[in-house]
């Protein structure tokens, strides 16, 4: 779990309207221990041209493997964060879905280690 700590950018995701950042999104992972799990810090600018910068937790749950962890962010539904495919050096494909009381979002993210767009990272995950 330790490995998928550090910094990693947004190299490619669905859109969807309640996702706060559309470009320039990047996300840097600190593992803490008492919690087996990550501070998340997510940055990047919002449809408007404004900078915006989020602190939450992400952690595994015990009736899932690692992989299958929850996200929560103050003022936000916590919801999955599922890792579907990663080699924590180039490249993390990222799905999440939500759906509570009539509400449902899906969430598909490509993640790299460099904030190259189209590179690595994306032709991997599209092969999943």
């Amino acid at each position: 779990l330790r490995r998928y700590e550090g910094r990693w950018y947004v190299s490619d995701m669905i859109e969807n309207d309640y996702q706060p950042y559309k470009r320039c999104v990047n996300t840097f992972w600190e593992y803490v221990d008492s919690d087996y799990g990550f501070k998340m810090t997510g940055a990047g600018f919002n449809p408007s041209n404004e900078y915006l910068k989020l602190e939450g937790h992400i952690y595994p749950t015990r009736e899932n493997p690692a992989a299958h962890m929850l996200i929560d962010f103050p003022s936000m539904f916590a919801s999955p964060y599922i890792v579907i495919e990663t080699d924590y050096d180039v490249y993390s494909c990222i799905y999440s879905c939500i759906d509570f009381e009539g509400y449902k979002s899906e969430f598909a993210f490509v993640y790299s280690r460099t904030p190259q767009t189209n590179g690595p990272a994306t032709q991997k995950c599209a092969q999943v």
